[in-house]
């Protein structure tokens, strides 16, 4: 009976284990230089604790990172602070600003959104990977094209 009490308490007092399932929806989006891009998505709690989502951090693989950054204040005004343990957010999570003059290309990133226990906890809980496709600006895309079409004129005449 005792050691029973005892490995009751002793469980009781151990925080249960919380789980974050997260995915971005879509995971790979596009934009252009001097843009903004919203990354929505799904975080769901399959954990049988309250979980606080306090941070996210973004690792991009390079050059990405010279390219873009992340609106840190877009995160905390959006997604809630607390995921009740069986909870499911839907709805922004981040945005990526694009840099004016990018150049076009494929740039990819890992998401980490971070929390725990306790508002104060950094502990890593679920992670995403995302992907960019920067376009050229409108004004190059015209520009190119209007000069590709002198040089097919200028064949023609020649």
């Amino acid at each position: 009976m005792r050691c029973t009490l005892l490995a009751a308490l002793l469980f009781s007092a151990l925080p249960a284990s919380a789980t974050l399932a997260f995915s971005l929806t879509p995971a790979v989006q596009t934009g252009q230089p001097g843009s903004s891009i919203t990354f929505s998505g799904t975080l769901q709690n399959n954990g049988l604790a309250d979980l606080f989502l306090n941070d996210l951090t973004i690792a991009f693989t390079p050059p990405a990172g010279t390219y873009l950054t992340e609106d840190h204040n877009f995160f905390f005004a959006n997604v809630p602070g607390v995921l009740l343990s069986g909870e499911s957010y839907i709805g922004p999570i981040f945005q990526l600003l694009v840099a004016p003059g990018t150049p076009p290309g494929t740039y990819m990133a890992v998401v980490t959104l971070q929390g725990g226990s306790d508002p104060f906890a950094l502990d890593p809980l679920a992670i995403s990977g995302l992907t960019v496709l920067v376009a050229p600006e409108p004004g190059t895309l015209a520009f190119m094209l209007t000069g590709l079409s002198v040089l097919i004129l200028a064949q023609r005449n020649v």
